[in-house]
């Protein structure tokens, strides 16, 4: 991963020759930005009430032409949602796959 910034550039190359200097080669490398995991990620989310789960599935069979369900599992696999649209839309598909 190159850097896009030229200044990181050349932040980086003084970091390697630094390194070298005290103490030999070190393979270092940009940061990367931190995965989104955190101490309060696995703490369980709101809670959805009933009410808002069904105008949900009216809302995705809206916006989905008729399938609520496929919806739903398609909405999930979008990247960055917060945790209160996720556990409504698994709430959501909970209730829709139920006979």
């Amino acid at each position: 991963m190159k850097p896009q910034d030229p200044r990181d550039a050349a932040k980086l190359r003084r970091a390697r020759l630094l390194a070298f200097f005290q103490g030999g080669w070190k393979i270092i490398r940009p940061k990367k930005p931190a995965a989104g995991t955190s101490l309060f990620s696995w703490l369980p989310g709101p809670q959805v009430t009933d009410a808002e789960i069904r105008a949900e599935i009216w809302n995705l069979g809206t916006r989905h032409q008729g399938w609520p369900l496929e919806g739903a599992l398609d909405e999930l696999k979008t990247p960055g949602l917060p945790s209160h649209r996720v556990s409504l839309l698994r709430a959501c598909v909970g209730k829709l796959q139920r006979p």
